[in-house]
């Protein structure tokens, strides 16, 4: 006998898998990228207030 290997995206069991592991890796994604972006402002508000003080 040889081994036949099972496709996931074939069965219904499969594609909820796929969704699932798809939802979690959008969901990983949007934590990295929100972190970035909130520190990236926050870089950006210090920037400006070093400026502002600067300025005085």
């Amino acid at each position: 006998m040889t081994a036949q290997k099972r496709e996931t995206g074939s069965n219904y069991i499969g594609l909820l898998h796929e969704e699932e592991t798809e939802m979690q890796r959008v969901a990983d994604i949007s934590a990295t990228a929100k972190h970035r972006i909130m520190n990236h402002i926050l870089g950006l508000m210090a920037a400006m207030f070093s400026r502002r003080s600067e300025v005085r």
